[in-house]
């Protein structure tokens, strides 16, 4: 099995220093990045992420309004903010919020999240 993450962010570099932090996981797992609505819309529909990697701040689009449609189009991913902000995030009580300035644990907990996916037999 290969997991689907999709990146919901405006910053195709910030992806790449994740994607690169990833390279580590023992997973195969293959990512897209979306940056508005009507991509994530799309990618909910085509892609059918395990895990939605979500920026705290987007232009013109919220992480908020993101998360929403997650769970909307498919209630089974998995949600997290990834953000440079985390100090701003304090009031995501009950959503993980991870640090994209402390790469190096993305594959640690990327993999905690998504363990249970391991554990599942193949479809």
């Amino acid at each position: 099995m290969s997991w689907r993450l999709l990146f919901v962010d405006d910053a195709e570099e910030d992806v790449e220093l994740a994607e690169f932090a990833l390279s580590e996981l023992a997973v195969p797992w293959t990512r897209r990045r979306v940056a508005t609505r009507d991509e994530l819309i799309a990618a909910l529909r085509d892609y059918d992420p395990h895990l939605v990697l979500c920026d705290l701040n987007l232009p013109g689009f919220c992480w908020e309004e993101a998360r929403q449609l997650v769970f909307a189009a498919a209630p089974s991913p998995q949600f997290a903010v990834l953000t440079g902000a985390v100090e701003q995030a304090e009031h995501l009580a009950g959503l993980p919020v991870w640090d994209k300035n402390r790469l190096d644990r993305l594959p640690r907990q990327v993999s905690a999240l998504l363990a249970p996916l391991r554990a599942a037999p193949a479809a």
